[in-house]
């Protein structure tokens, strides 16, 4: 998988919105934390939408990619409140 552009912006509740702009297959995961992304993530959704929907997984702060099983480019919408993950 392969980041293609990342946008952070803050919001004014002390929380973050970020978008990922990825090149990945179902399956894959972006760690949050190695992207410089902190935060317990309230919301998330990948674009385009497909049968099958990404995943948080809270344990390893990543997100899983759902989407097509093949290599596409999608996007990955992130809301991030303050504090810890």
């Amino acid at each position: 998988m392969k980041i293609v552009r990342k946008e952070l912006y803050p919001l004014k509740n002390g929380g973050l919105f970020a978008m990922l702009e990825v090149v990945g297959r179902r399956g894959e995961q972006i760690n949050l934390a190695s992207e410089g992304i902190q935060g317990r993530v309230d919301f998330f959704h990948e674009l385009p939408k497909g049968q099958f929907d990404c995943s948080y997984l809270p344990d390893e702060h990543a997100i899983e990619l759902g989407g097509a099983v093949n290599e596409t480019e999608r996007s990955v919408c992130l809301v991030l409140g303050g504090g810890t993950k």
